[in-house]
């Protein structure tokens, strides 16, 4: 499962989220906070330049999910 996320981290999060901030004019800076879902790579396993990953403390996502509304609804009224 971690093979798999981190294909997907490499392959497909960093590529497109680079080619989203030079459309924008950005320089590359991320910061990406996961939860501690044993699927999650270790972060030692990042080391991508320019992308900063931060893991939730555990059992801690179902306190701030409810958080997660008004900012899917913000991306849904403007279609990004």
């Amino acid at each position: 499962m971690r093979i798999l996320f981190l294909d997907c981290f490499y392959l497909c999060f960093v590529p497109e989220v680079r080619k989203h901030f030079v459309s924008k004019g950005l320089s590359f800076k991320v910061l990406l906070i996961l939860d501690n879902t044993p699927g999650h790579s270790a972060p030692h396993e990042f080391n991508t330049e320019s992308v900063e990953v931060v893991y939730l403390v555990p059992n801690t996502m179902y306190l701030i999910q409810p958080l997660y509304q008004g900012t899917i609804k913000t991306f849904k009224v403007y279609n990004i």
